[in-house]
């Protein structure tokens, strides 16, 4: 649906660029169409995405690929709920929280916590 409404979009001016100043001038048009396009769905909303969502931009365009790659254009507009679905499973078990906080903008994972008590030392004197 995206490319759908991106050719929608691009139709207009690329005729009007056209009509008026001819077919170069209208490949121009169409080439920085698809640039702009290009640079908003590949860096710029992936990352705001990635913020908003405490995703990082690598996780939201991998997510994209391997979503859309297994469901087709519905894992595409899915990938993103889906990834953060997974997100959150990973976070409610142990063994797979390191696996959120790498999919996650927080930064690395706390170590974990040790369950050791403490030694016997010397007494204080006070």
């Amino acid at each position: 649906m995206p490319n759908v409404g991106f050719v929608i979009a691009l139709v207009p001016p690329a005729l009007l660029a056209l009509v008026q100043f001819g077919a170069g001038r209208a490949a121009l048009v169409v080439a920085g169409y698809v640039v702009i396009n290009f640079i908003v769905d590949n860096v710029i909303k992936p990352r705001f995405v990635g913020e908003s969502l405490d995703l990082t931009p690598i996780v939201v365009v991998i997510s994209l690929i391997f979503w859309g790659w297994l469901l087709g254009p519905v894992g595409a507009l899915l990938a993103v709920p889906l990834s953060i679905g997974a997100k959150f499973l990973f976070e409610s078990f142990d063994e797979s929280r390191w696996l959120a906080h790498l999919m996650s903008d927080r930064g690395p994972a706390p170590p974990p916590a040790l369950a050791t008590e403490a030694a016997p030392g010397p007494a204080d004197p006070a």
